[in-house]
């Protein structure tokens, strides 16, 4: 397939998941809005389920090269962790990117366990974060007697726990600009804590 005709079809999938979910999405539609025929359609993504998979396999790919944590032994960790936390929460409250996950985490609920790629895919986009720890764990710059893992479990639970999960069952629509920095303050004392830092 010609990637401008893909990029078509994964525009217009995308858009119709969104407006109808995935159990309204409708595979003629998206053929529809993609301009291509249904015949060509199928012959690359042969179920809505396939074209949904690709669709997430996007949006996770999409995450990774946003995921991009700066490390300099020169700079403070606070103003490293703080650079974090923008990217994080850049991410975080994209609109497009609460949406999706508001769909795939309903199809999730449908099935009786959770799809491994899923949650492998879920857990490599931890692993930018798990490096840095390694760089400020081979500079002494962390104190805590706790694993790499357990300090990443940690911080995202905190940032999805505050921002993510809110959002993705509509307790909150959106953000105060105030609501942030009080969010942001929490995460940030709350985990330069635990690491032992002393600011």
């Amino acid at each position: 397939m010609k990637i401008e005709k893909n990029e078509q079809i994964l525009e217009a999938a995308q858009l119709e998941f969104l407006n109808k979910g995935f159990d309204g999405a409708s595979m003629e539609h998206i053929a529809t809005i993609a301009e291509v025929s249904k015949r060509t359609l199928y012959k690359y993504y042969p179920t809505k389920e396939v074209l949904f998979d690709k669709i997430i396999e996007e949006l996770f790919e999409n995450i990774e090269l946003q995921l991009n944590y700066p490390y300099s032994k020169n700079e403070s960790l606070q103003n490293l962790f703080d650079q974090i936390l923008s990217i994080k929460f850049k991410l975080l409250l994209d609109d497009t990117l609460i949406r999706l996950a508001k769909i795939i985490l309903s199809e999730q609920i449908k099935k009786k366990d959770m799809d491994k790629k899923l949650l492998e895919r879920l857990n490599s986009s931890h692993q930018p974060f798990k490096e840095w720890l390694k760089l400020c764990v081979m500079d002494r710059r962390i104190k805590a007697n706790l694993s790499i893992d357990e300090l990443s479990d940690y911080f995202n639970a905190l940032v999805e726990g505050l921002i993510l999960f809110p959002l993705l069952f509509g307790f909150k629509d959106k953000f105060s600009k105030r609501d942030l920095e009080k969010k942001r303050k929490i995460i940030y004392t709350g985990f330069l804590s635990i690491i032992g830092y002393d600011y």
